[in-house]
C-alpha cells in the first residue's frame, strides 16, 4: 500500500483529503505544518507528500527544500497545493532547483486529486524501475539512489512539459517562455551531468590518457586569464558577480587548459550553489608553499567530515552513495583529473560556516 503524507494547516481540508485518499486505498498520515510534516516524513518515509504552500511555522516551499536536501527522501514525490492562483507562486515550486513534482491549485475536485496522486506515483515507479535497471547493469558503480543530479533536472523537464501540454492555451506567453527556459536549463544541466559521468567513467575504466602534447598547457598569464575569466563567467551566470573576489598570479601548473577550465568551473559553481547570495566567494590562484595552488572559498552551508569523505567515491567502490546533494559527479571528476596530473584536491569545511576547496598542482 502506497504511503501518502498530507501537510495542511486547515483541519477541515486536512480531514477531507485524508478520508478521500484512504477511500482510494492509500495509507495516510497527516500533519498541520511543514515542520511537523518534515519530522513525520523522515520517520515514516512516504511515497508522496501532498503539501499546502501557505502555512505557519514552516511553509510548503521551505518544507520542499528540506525534503529535497534529505537523501532518505530523495525519491519521494512532492505535490504542492495552494489557494493563491498567481502562477508565479505555483511556478516557483516547479523550478528545477526546488524540485516539486506537481501542483494542485485550490479548490480542486477529489477526482483531480486522485488523478494527480496516481500520476505522480506512476512516475515514481518508472524512476524506480529505471534505477533498478541501472543498478543491475552497473552494480559496481551504483550502490545507492539514482543521483539527485539526474532526477532533479528530469523533474524540471517533465513537470513543465506536462503543464504546457495540458494548459498551453491559458498560459500567458511570458509564463510559457519562462517554463520553456526552465526546460532548456534542466536539459542542459542533465546533459552536462551525463557528460561528466562519461568522462569520469572513462578515467575509472583506465582509458588511455589523451596525448597531452596535443593539448595546450595552461602556462603563465594564460593560466591566470583562465582562472579569472571562468570564475567571473560562472559568478555572473549565477547572479553572484558582486560577491566574488579573484586574485590570480601568472603561474605554471602542470595541467592543460581544458582541465584547468573544468576544475575552476566546478569549484566556483559549487561555491555559488551552496552559499547564499550576498555572502563572499573568494578565488585565489597563487603559489602555495612552492606549488601552484587554487583556493575557492565560500561562506555557505558547509559539509560534515562524512560528506567530505564521500566526495569522489567513484575511486572507492565500496561506498553506498557517490553524490551528496550535487557534490558528487562534478567534484569526483575534478579529483580524478587533478590526481591523474599528480596533484591533490582537498576540502576544509565546517557545517554552517562554509567550505574551502584547495587544489595543489604538481
Amino acid at each position: 500500500m502506497k504511503k501518502i503524507l498530507v501537510i495542511e494547516d486547515d483541519e477541515q481540508v486536512r480531514t477531507v483529503l485524508t478520508m478521500a485518499l484512504q477511500r482510494s486505498g492509500f495509507d495516510i498520515a497527516a500533519t498541520e505544518n511543514g515542520l511537523t510534516g518534515l519530522a513525520r516524513a523522515r520517520e515514516w518515509l512516504p511515497d508522496l507528500i501532498l503539501c499546502d504552500i501557505n502555512m505557519p511555522v514552516m511553509d510548503g516551499h521551505a518544507a520542499l527544500l528540506e525534503v529535497r536536501s534529505d537523501p532518505k527522501l530523495a525519491n519521494c514525490q512532492f505535490v504542492l497545493m495552494t489557494g493563491d492562483q498567481k502562477r508565479n507562486k505555483l511556478r516557483m515550486g516547479m523550478d528545477m532547483d526546488m524540485g516539486a513534482d506537481d501542483y494542485l491549485p485550490k479548490p480542486f475536485a477529489i477526482d483531480q486529486l486522485i488523478t494527480c496522486v496516481e500520476a505522480r506515483l506512476r512516475r515514481a515507479d518508472t524512476y524506480k524501475r529505471l534505477e533498478e535497471g541501472m543498478l543491475r547493469r552497473h552494480s559496481n558503480l551504483f550502490q545507492g539512489t539514482l543521483p539527485h543530479e539526474i532526477i532533479t533536472p528530469l523533474n524540471g523537464i517533465l513537470g513543465f512539459a506536462e503543464i504546457l501540454k495540458e494548459d498551453l492555451e491559458n498560459i500567458p506567453k511570458d509564463e510559457a517562455m519562462h517554463m520553456l527556459v526552465n526546460i532548456e536549463t534542466s536539459a542542459r544541466r542533465l546533459h552536462r551531468t551525463l557528460m561528466n559521468f562519461l568522462a569520469l567513467m572513462s578515467l575509472e575504466s583506465g582509458a588511455d590518457d589523451p596525448d597531452r602534447g596535443a593539448v595546450p598547457a595552461a602556462i603563465g598569464d594564460r593560466a591566470r586569464q583562465i582562472v579569472v575569466q571562468i570564475s567571473n563567467s560562472i559568478a555572473e551566470g549565477a547572479g553572484r558577480a558582486a560577491d566574488i573576489s579573484i586574485f590570480a598570479d601568472p603561474l605554471e601548473p602542470d595541467i592543460d587548459e581544458e582541465t584547468l577550465k573544468t576544475v575552476v568551473q566546478h569549484l566556483v559553481e559549487n561555491a555559488c550553489t551552496f552559499s547564499q547570495p550576498g555572502t563572499p566567494i573568494a578565488v585565489r590562484f597563487s603559489d602555495g608553499g612552492g606549488r601552484p595552488a587554487l583556493r575557492v572559498e565560500d561562506h555557505g552551508r558547509g559539509m560534515s567530515r562524512e560528506q567530505i569523505d564521500q566526495i569522489g567515491v567513484f575511486t572507492q567502490f565500496d561506498r553506498k552513495n557517490y553524490e551528496q546533494q550535487g557534490l558528487g559527479i562534478g567534484l569526483a571528476l575534478c579529483r580524478r583529473l587533478i590526481e591523474r596530473r599528480g596533484g591533490t584536491l582537498r576540502f576544509e569545511s565546517e557545517v554552517g560556516r562554509g567550505t574551502t576547496a584547495i587544489i595543489e598542482f604538481a
